[in-house]
């Protein structure tokens, strides 16, 4: 558990960390204190050196926000567009028999 949360009142307000997150900024925070070796580090992530290392740096840099994942909130790139898969249906229906690479030629021809 946390010892001082008011190291992060302000972070927490505005910012929502998972529980895995949150155990991070505590190990963290021990090793940017010394009050834990790097091997401690290691066996609580279960992390490589490096990635302890990286972990640290951004820690001093940006503070516990800076350990946040940064792609959340964000989209995913395998996210598929509606409108191409209500497109996709409409030429499967349109074109039952057509495979793959003939359904690609006969949509090229007619651009």
């Amino acid at each position: 558990m946390i010892e001082d949360l008011s190291s992060y009142q302000n972070h927490m307000s505005l910012y929502s960390f998972t529980e895995k997150e949150m155990t991070k900024v505590r190990i963290i925070e021990k090793r940017d204190k010394g009050a834990i070796d790097l091997d401690d580090v290691n066996i609580g992530l279960l992390c490589s050196v490096r990635t302890a290392y990286r972990y640290l740096s951004k820690y001093r840099k940006h503070g516990p926000p800076g350990l946040i994942h940064r792609l959340r909130g964000r989209p995913s790139n395998n996210k598929s567009n509606k409108l191409d898969v209500i497109k996709k249906y409409a030429l499967q229906e349109k074109y039952k028999d057509f495979g793959p690479t003939l359904l690609a030629e006969t949509l090229t021809e007619g651009l």
